[in-house]
Formats: C-alpha cells, sequence, structure tokens
C-alpha cells in the first residue's frame, strides 16, 4: 500500500493513506524518513508492521513540487 508522510508530532507521523490520514507511531518508520517521502507501507490488524522508502517515487514528488513552486515564482499562473 502507498502512502506519503504528511507531518511528525512528537513520537507520531501522520501518513495519508488513499486520501486517508492515519497516524503511526514514528518507530514504526525507517529511521531516515522525512515528511513528504513517499512509502510502501504493509498493514495488519491495523498496525504498520512494515514500511520502506519509494525512493524513486520520493524523488519524482519533489521534482514535480519544484517545478511548480519555478511557475509560482515566475508568475506563470498569472497568465
Amino acid at each position: 500500500m502507498k502512502a506519503v508522510v504528511d507531518r511528525f508530532e512528537g513520537e507520531w507521523a501522520m501518513l495519508i493513506v488513499e486520501g486517508q490520514p492515519l497516524n503511526v507511531l514514528r518507530d514504526a518508520l525507517p529511521d531516515n524518513v522525512r515528511e513528504g517521502d513517499c512509502l510502501e507501507i504493509e498493514i495488519e490488524e491495523g498496525q504498520v508492521v512494515n514500511a520502506v522508502i519509494d525512493q524513486p517515487e520520493t524523488e519524482a514528488a519533489r521534482q514535480r513540487i519544484e517545478e511548480k513552486m519555478g511557475q509560482l515564482r515566475r508568475g506563470e499562473h498569472l497568465k
């Protein structure tokens, strides 16, 4: 299942899974996980039992965001 790390709040991480928020303990995620990372997760009985950073998807998402931010900075949305 795919998820995106939305934010961290103390020992908790807020993930977005299929458009829905899911709070998980930060310890259930890889040590090097950051906000905005895309993950492949396995959930059993409502708990994340495995999580791996999807590096290619994370990099693609960061690139799309950077391109959009560049368009906004240049004012392309105002034309």
